[in-house]
């Protein structure tokens, strides 16, 4: 659990991001993909469980707030028992929510420039989950590749594996994460399918 005292919160605010490094920058690319029917399944149960965490990770820290006066945001680990379903979903998704309400938070806290406060998600809201391209023994060459050529390419991704995506430029540098989001009719040109939002380096 990370416990941060309301009054440090307050004035200083939750940790802030890193400044990237010198001539580094980020670029950001939205491209359709199209899941197979087993791919939708497990892409509703992740957008579910994310919706889950953040509104139980909210809920928590609240009430801690409200017995000790102290801002606390639980690990998405401490619900796995209890929830043992949230372990079918790639587990970067839970990670990155904990981490986005600390964003969410530590907007709130800025002196200088507020938001408003963090609220729960509805399942009426658009749903979406953001991973993370790692490099580890599983995975030596990244959990996160883009193969293919101008006809057809496909992108794997963390749990869910090879997916059918349409690529309209080309791209350079190196994924480090994607932000998949469900597509609602009529605010895309592509209503019956997903999209993602591509960050490079």
């Amino acid at each position: 659990m990370n416990d941060i005292p309301a009054s440090k919160a307050t004035k200083k605010g939750f940790p802030k991001k890193k400044s990237l490094p010198a001539g580094v920058h980020h670029h950001a690319y939205r491209f359709p993909i199209f899941p197979t029917e087993e791919q939708k399944v497990l892409l509703a149960k992740t957008f579910g469980s994310t919706r889950f965490m953040w509104n139980a990770l909210l809920a928590d820290s609240k009430a801690e707030y409200e017995q000790t006066s102290k801002h606390r945001i639980n690990t998405p680990a401490k619900y796995k028992t209890e929830f043992p379903w949230l372990g079918e979903p790639d587990s970067l998704a839970l990670t990155n929510v904990q981490l986005n309400l600390k964003k969410a938070y530590s907007a709130f806290f800025d002196k200088e420039n507020p938001a408003g406060p963090p609220s729960f998600k509805k399942k009426t809201h658009r749903q979406s989950y953001t991973t993370n391209n790692q490099v580890n023994e599983k995975a030596p060459n990244g959990s996160i590749s883009l193969v293919g050529d101008e006809k057809q390419r496909s992108l794997k991704l963390p749990k869910l594996g090879w997916v059918s995506i349409r690529v309209h430029r080309e791209l350079g540098g190196v994924i480090t994460l994607i932000h998949v989001t469900d597509a609602l009719p009529g605010q895309s040109p592509y209503p019956d399918n997903h999209k993602f939002e591509l960050i490079k380096i």
